[in-house]
């Protein structure tokens, strides 16, 4: 992935990377839809805007596509230099009907949902002014953008180009860059790099020189009518570095004729085409391809079918709205601009600035073929659109196209052997620690237009449970107390295990006579926070061993909850639960003078009645990768105010796995959840169980994998800045 700068807010760097315009309507509906998803604050308002966005998109995708490449030509920029293209509307391929506004929603927001941990994974060192600068922005866009979004039809005409230069600068901040300068950080080529685009002597490119060009809905299949050695798709994203270095290799690849027979090679931008995306289920960038050519007997029905489109003519159909987006495209119908039975919307192609409606004139998109790349374009209806997606879906749900694995090396040599073996053979896979692609993140049904939940420590989600039943059932004192430690690094999701202990059997029974203990993530024996900030935390932590003393000496079980990175401590607490049943604690001094002393419980003498049987420590222990904790800890931190410095919350992941095994040794029982695995806990669901300690002392690993990567945080770089520094400090 690209590094953003510091100074770049989350909303344009979402707009950057998805190459939507700055100066169109669309954008700024984007905008608007990206703060209300990073913030929550109005799921119904973001599900509103969200397909008033998608019937925008669909209006203006043929000027999107112009922007891309139109701006690939200005700048050479690595993301889409190497496509042979003209920069006229007309000249290219449309998708002559309205995207189904739920499937463009559900692209563009997983697309958004990918883009924020990828964004928080940069600049820790300067947290606190990423955090200011989008702040900042959401109050702009809130106050200046908003309230336009909400008002403006979707159909309304382009702002003029003064209006809109500066509509996604911060004007109260002076010193943001220009969206130029924002946007040389996703380009990584040089000038001597690019693949040259040939031109005729008027000016016009020459796609068969150039071998590379765009794919989309509206000319693939005659892509793949005209490709009689096979055709390569290559699913590009600006945003993923991977992605634009596999352009670069095939570029390299395609200059010194390496492929053999030579296939057609196109780029499919995956950010303007949503039903490719879909139709080939892309989860990752890059996805590379191949795709054979078809049979004759395949050439043969799709000539038949274009045939049978020219003589009947077609008409124009609606579409179906779908309920969610049924007011909107009602809106769209009652302006005029929403196409109907007898109704044609023309793309114009001498303007980038506006879509006209005419009943009278067709739909125009560009068909390319490889014979006589300069044909002019072509007027097709709806329903032959209709039909050629049709025959295209077909097509692709055969199954006869093959993927390149995602685990496999991006090399020269990987690429050639799999294309000249049209997708046979095997690629070597990655042994890099970094993945070699950049996975699109899942985004559930229900999480779409969902108001973040309420942050709270397991304890007091396990305290709320505590008192919400009327029916709890007294523990016998017969039954020996617990003291089970809730583990894990911060953010690592403890609320999770303890949603574990909740739907025990034990809990049931003794959750009356509980006592719930929340360490606060103390004893950090190194950390150089200010006064204030350490006297607070010093309180905080005396509090909790107070209440944990009171209730060892009372003989309650205990739930604990704490990150367990400090080794000394938790070796105290688990020796005075172990002796409780026969002694008295009290306080110790704590962690005194750097650690000469540190003493935070002593035995003041026997009890007068022993308790009937000793303390069973048990650990319910939670892990999850820190490239996925820390993005969720500087959410916190931003919607909440709340949070720890980065270095103590990578720290508090090395240390816990670190001693991981030691406390084993330690304690009765433990089991260890992979929180890596997405378990829906309102539906009931757990996440899996990747380790356990039976009360025969047996370690049971279920997942080895799993369990080598949750040691390998042992060697975890505490002053990492940015996810790739993870561990480039401290090697396995």
């Amino acid at each position: 992935m690209s590094q953003p700068p510091a100074w770049l807010p989350f909303i344009e760097y979402v707009l950057i990377s998805l190459e939507l315009p700055m100066d169109m309507f669309v954008s700024k509906l984007a905008a608007c839809c990206t703060m209300l998803f990073l913030t929550r604050s109005d799921p119904e308002l973001l599900r509103s805007l969200c397909h008033k966005w998608a019937i925008r998109f669909s209006m203006d995708r043929a000027k999107i596509l112009a922007h891309i490449r139109s701006r690939a030509r200005r700048t050479r920029s690595l993301a889409s230099c190497y496509c042979a293209s003209t920069d006229s509307i007309s000249d290219l391929s449309n998708t002559p009907k309205l995207c189904d506004p739920d499937a463009c929603v559900e692209h563009f927001l997983r697309l958004v949902n990918t883009l924020v941990p990828m964004y928080f994974s940069w600049n820790w060192h300067r947290i606190q002014d990423v955090i200011r600068i989008n702040k900042e922005y959401v109050l702009y866009v809130q106050k200046e953008l908003l309230p336009l979004c909400i008002e403006t039809s979707v159909d309304a005409p382009e702002p003029s180009h003064g209006e809109c230069e500066a509509i996604l600068q911060l004007r109260s901040s002076p010193t943001i860059p220009t969206v130029a300068m924002m946007d040389t950080f996703m380009s990584t080529n040089s000038m001597s790099s690019v693949v040259p685009i040939y031109e005729d002597s008027d000016g016009n490119n020459i796609r068969r020189k150039a071998k590379l060009s765009f794919a989309t809905l509206g000319n693939l299949l005659e892509w793949m009518r005209s490709s009689p050695n096979g055709l390569v798709l290559i699913f590009h994203a600006k945003y993923s570095k991977k992605s634009c270095e596999t352009l670069s290799l095939f570029k390299e690849i395609i200059s010194d004729k390496l492929l053999n027979p030579e296939p057609n090679v196109c780029i499919v931008h995956s950010v303007a085409e949503p039903e490719l995306t879909n139709m080939y289920n892309i989860s990752w960038f890059p996805t590379i391809i191949y795709v054979p050519p078809l049979t004759e007997d395949n050439k043969h029905s799709s000539n038949n079918n274009t045939d049978s489109k020219k003589e009947g003519g077609g008409q124009l159909l609606s579409i179906e709205p779908s309920d969610k987006s049924s007011t909107l495209l009602a809106e769209f119908k009652s302006e005029g601009s929403l196409m109907n039975g007898n109704r044609r919307v023309q793309v114009n192609g001498t303007s980038t600035a506006s879509v006209s409606v005419s009943a009278e004139t067709p739909l125009t998109f560009y068909s390319p073929t490889c014979s006589d790349p300069g044909e002019n374009s072509l007027s097709l209806t709806l329903q032959d659109s209709s039909q050629e997606e049709e025959e295209l879906t077909s097509i692709i749900e055969r199954g006869l196209h093959r993927v390149y694995p995602a685990n496999s090396e991006l090399t020269t040599k990987s690429l050639v052997e799999w294309v000249n073996s049209k997708g046979v053979n095997t690629p070597r896979s990655e042994k890099n620690d970094h993945a070699s692609v950049n996975y699109i993140n899942v985004l559930r049904e229900e999480a779409k237009f969902k108001k973040y939940r309420e942050f709270i420590s397991a304890v007091v989600m396990l305290r709320h449970l505590q008192y919400s039943s009327a029916n709890n059932t007294a523990s016998s004192r017969e039954d020996a107390p617990v003291f089970i430690f809730l583990g894990g690094g911060m953010a690592a999701g403890k609320s999770t295990a303890a949603t574990a202990l909740s739907r025990s059997s034990w809990w049931e029974k003794h959750k009356a006579n509980s006592v719930l203990v929340n360490a606060d993530d103390f004893k950090v024996a190194t950390t150089p926070w200010s006064q204030g900030i350490k006297g607070m935390h010093e309180s905080s932590a005396y509090a909790a061993e107070k209440l944990m003393v009171k209730a060892v000496n009372q003989g309650r079980s205990i739930v604990f909850d704490g990150t367990m990175m400090w080794r000394p401590f938790v070796k105290q607490v688990i020796e005075m639960v172990r002796h409780a049943h026969t002694t008295l604690y009290s306080q110790g001094m704590g962690y005194k003078n750097n650690g000469a002393i540190e003493e935070y419980f002593r035995p003041v003498g026997p009890r007068e009645t022993p308790l009937p049987k000793p303390y069973e420590i048990r650990l319910l222990a939670i892990t999850v990768e820190p490239e996925i904790a820390v993005p969720r800890g500087i959410l916190r931190m931003f919607s909440t105010g709340r949070g720890v410095p980065i270095p103590i919350q990578l720290r508090s992941f090395r240390l816990f796995a670190e001693n991981f095994s030691e406390y084993l040794t330690w304690v009765d029982s433990a089991t260890l959840y992979n929180n890596n695995v997405f378990a829906n806990l309102e539906k009931g669901e757990l996440p899996p169980v990747l380790a356990e300690k039976s009360i025969d002392g047996q370690l049971v690993v279920h997942n080895e994998d799993a369990y080598a990567q949750f040691l390998r945080q042992r060697f975890l770089n505490d002053d990492a800045d940015n996810v790739m520094e993870l561990y480039s400090a401290r090697k396995p």
